[in-house]
């Protein structure tokens, strides 16, 4: 509407802009003058065109959101990255608790097999 645009001694100030404001806003300037030798009159005419684009109040928001997708994404990587760690420690320290027990079960075993170094004979009689 027009108690919204001012017109200033070099631009144009429109105020309370809305989202029907969008779009493209032209100024064009004319003058006409004659020429000296054949007095015709020539009509010049400028053109500045210049695109008006209305931002919404909520578009600090999609950064957020991303930076917050984001820092999500990073926490779900670590995590799973110690979670892994854990799990390889753990597995680390059952197969060498098992290695153990079979180990000492394996020479439990050798220990009863085994024959004995001296053989006691009673044949002195």
């Amino acid at each position: 509407s027009t108690e919204q645009v001012t017109f200033l001694e070099k631009g144009l100030q429109i105020s309370k802009i809305e989202f029907d404001d969008e779009g493209i806003y032209s100024c064009v300037a004319q003058n006409s003058f004659s020429k000296i030798l054949d007095g015709k009159v020539i009509l010049w005419e400028s053109r500045l065109d210049h695109e008006l684009k209305v931002k919404s109040s909520y578009r600090w928001i999609y950064p957020l959101i991303v930076i917050i997708i984001l820092f999500l994404l990073l926490f779900i990587v670590i995590y799973a990255c110690s979670a892994f760690n854990r799990y390889k420690t753990y597995n680390v320290e059952k197969r060498e608790r098992r290695k153990k027990r079979q180990a000492n079960l394996g020479y439990n075993e050798n220990m009863s097999q085994q024959q004995p170094i001296l053989d006691y004979n009673n044949d002195l009689e």
